[in-house]
């Protein structure tokens, strides 16, 4: 592993479009990961959210166009390395402050491979020996899920504290290739992430940006009722809509507001 950490000249592969996500999320897991640490940036509290004590990382296996952290993660800035249960320690403080247990991990793509999928779930771990946990949210891509059913299966043994979003990146593999940068042919692990989370009664919904996607096709791709789907609006951001631009994706928009 450690020879591929901070070793950007190796990750320019993954620049170029469509790029391969699994092969594209192994070498950043390389680089994010050492042992049993990964690198964060920031803990945070973020009452606009409903799990607000928020940890924020680095690293993505995907290069959505409309991410706003995309430029953290397409450079790999990286923070400093926590342990799990240094970082659950730093969150618990959050937590007693502001006295709620309902936690997430945000700014990144925290399932890279087995490694950061360990580390996960030993900050789970240390979460629940410091007190009580109420919710953990974890948001994904879903890609490695659907890659890998064993990270699933090690995600299944905290399925009463945990909740998976996991992102739609698209209606369909050409529109998912255009949004998040990956090869169409990915598009696949995404839904097959949340056959999976269900098979191991992890509990999981989808979520989609509306912006780009209507929530009835995707209802009809993954066969989950459309209220069960987290719906969410694009925040333009000027880093935001300068990415979409330069990717040709603005005109993708469903509303040309």
């Amino acid at each position: 592993m450690a020879a591929c950490q901070n070793d950007l000249s190796k990750f320019a592969e993954f620049a170029k479009f469509p790029f391969d996500p699994i092969q594209r999320a192994k070498r950043i897991e390389c680089m994010v990961m050492r042992g049993s640490a990964r690198s964060y940036y920031r803990t945070r509290f973020a009452p606009q959210f409903d799990c607000p004590v928020t940890v924020d990382s680095v690293g993505c296996c995907l290069q959505c166009a409309y991410c706003w952290n995309a430029l953290r993660n397409e450079t790999m800035k990286l923070g400093d390395f926590w342990e799990p249960e240094e970082i659950a320690t730093k969150a618990v403080k959050i937590a007693n402050k502001e006295k709620t247990w309902r936690f997430r991990v945000s700014g990144c793509e925290a399932i890279l491979g087995r490694a950061s999928t360990d580390h996960f779930c030993q900050f789970i771990e240390a979460l629940q020996e410091a007190g009580k946990v109420e919710f953990v949210l974890l948001e994904t891509n879903g890609i490695m899920l659907g890659y890998d059913e064993s990270l699933v299966k090690s995600l299944s043994k905290f399925k009463d504290v945990l909740g998976v979003r996991v992102a739609i990146k698209g209606e369909d593999p050409q529109q998912f290739e255009k949004l998040s940068g990956a090869k169409a042919s990915s598009f696949k692990y995404q839904l097959r992430s949340l056959e999976l989370l269900y098979q191991h009664e992890v509990p999981s919904r989808p979520a989609i940006m509306s912006t780009f996607m209507d929530v009835l096709k995707i209802s009809e791709l993954t066969k989950i009722h459309h209220e069960d789907i987290d719906v969410e609006r694009l925040k333009f951001y000027p880093i935001t809509k300068k990415s979409l631009i330069e990717r040709g994706c603005w005109d993708m928009r469903k509303v040309k507001a």
